[in-house]
């Protein structure tokens, strides 16, 4: 039913008689933004950034190098490892997975 209401209402091309007092219309147009942009000199933007735009533009151009691992982080852990000197804290871990489950909860909803 919707598809024969919109078969019914057709696009018409745009009368001959339109057609040229709209391209005379620009051509007027344009000669008048010509005419403006000739009289009034163009300056540069002036645009300066903050410290800290600089700072987070910074910081993104370094994580953007990184390939996020700390790899002074891992060896320590496998020499603890080798060594037999690593201690794990599984309340510790287990309190930070539950934090981290709260803070993504938003995903779920």
């Amino acid at each position: 039913m919707a598809i024969d209401l919109l078969r019914d209402r057709t696009i018409t091309a745009m009368p001959e008689s339109v057609a040229p007092t709209r391209t005379q219309a620009s051509t007027k147009t344009k000669a008048v933004a010509a005419n403006l942009g000739a009289s009034k000199t163009q300056e540069p933007d002036d645009v300066q950034f903050t410290q800290e735009a600089k700072n987070v533009a910074r910081a993104t151009e370094i994580a953007l190098q990184s390939d996020g691992i700390d790899y002074e982080k891992v060896a320590a852990i496998k020499h603890q490892l080798a060594t037999g000197t690593f201690e794990f804290d599984d309340a510790r871990t287990a309190a930070k997975m539950l934090a981290a489950s709260s803070d993504l909860s938003f995903l779920l909803d």
